[in-house]
């Protein structure tokens, strides 16, 4: 009983999508006829009224001499030809002046705003240069880009706790997490500098991880390289990234983001030369997950643009076309 009454349901449903679309073309078709009379009366109109200008010229020229019947019927053939001529030149001569005129225009449109596209983008690629002195503070690392072979820096520890940073770093980083501490909020650096072994270790825990769980060794690699950098590879390796949490917050996760802590870090780092590393809705670029928490030094040039573009590293690199 339930079902024929939804098939009865159905079938008056399509019915009425029927019946809707054919009354939709009826108001279609009767709006075109209406549209086609109304050009058809305009054109009967212009025609009347070249009509009428030709009998007038033939009439006023039948009331002077004529040499002969053939001759006067003749010459107001003539005449009002040339009158329809000299109209239809006159109205074809307008209207192709006024394409003429539009084609101009829009052709004058399309380059003065392809002119201002261009200059728009001349002036924000104009807005930022590389300097020379920031290349150390820009060396990328991933997956597919491991820390170059010999890399090093000088290492120094972070006051008040018991991680470290590149020398070059401490500064701006202090000066952050100060910044921080004036609007009443308390940063703690939990992870600063890591050797190679430490970050090897990291990565081969993270797998063993996922294995545990019941993945393949291959599944599971994929998956701890999205959240740990493997070796070879890896900003903290590089002594430019800290890992920052809060007194009240101490979780590396995706709730820090939500925390005050999390926010102002978002929105004030690039003052000091940093930027959020793995950014929600970059991972596909990155490779890495969504780290609220993971913040890396590029100078504070660098750190402006990118965050006014948003733009991941990546996505700088090739912008920049430093990818080699």
């Amino acid at each position: 009983m339930k079902k024929d009454q939804q098939d009865r349901k159905m079938i008056r449903y399509r019915r009425l999508l029927i019946y809707t679309f054919l009354l939709v073309m009826v108001f279609m078709y009767i709006s075109t006829k209406i549209s086609m009379q109304k050009e058809k009366d305009a054109l009967l109109e212009v025609r009347e009224t070249t009509a009428g200008t030709e009998d007038h010229i033939s009439l006023k020229k039948d009331n002077g001499p004529k040499e002969s019947g053939d001759g006067g019927e003749e010459a107001g053939l003539n005449t009002g030809t040339k009158a329809e001529t000299k109209t239809e030149a006159k109205t074809g001569t307008k209207a192709e002046t006024k394409a003429e005129t539009k084609a101009e225009a829009k052709a004058e449109t399309k380059a003065e705003t392809k002119a201002e596209t261009s200059t728009k983008a001349n002036t924000e690629t104009a807005e930022y240069q590389i300097d020379k002195d920031d290349l150390w503070s820009l060396v990328l690392t991933n997956d597919k880009y491991p820390v170059p072979e010999g890399y090093e820096f000088n290492e120094v520890p972070i006051p008040d706790t018991d991680q470290t940073i590149d020398s070059r770093v401490l500064k701006p980083l202090t000066k952050m997490l100060d910044g921080a501490k004036k609007e009443g909020l308390n940063l703690i650096v939990c992870s600063g500098a890591r050797s190679f072994e430490k970050q090897e270790q990291l990565f081969e825990q993270k797998l063993q991880y996922y294995m545990d769980s019941g993945k393949t060794k291959e599944e599971a690699y994929e998956l701890a390289k999205r959240v740990i950098s493997v070796p070879g590879s890896g900003e903290h390796v590089m002594g430019l990234a800290a890992d920052i949490y809060s007194q009240d917050y101490k979780a590396l996760d995706e709730g820090f983001a939500d925390t005050p802590e999390g926010k102002w870090l978002r929105k004030n780092c690039y003052k000091y030369g940093f930027i959020l590393r793995y950014d929600k809705g970059k991972e596909a670029v990155t490779g890495i997950d969504y780290e609220p928490w993971h913040f890396r030094y590029v100078g504070k040039k660098t750190a402006k643009y990118l965050k006014k573009h948003n733009l991941s590293l990546e996505e700088f690199y090739i912008q920049e076309g430093l990818y080699g």
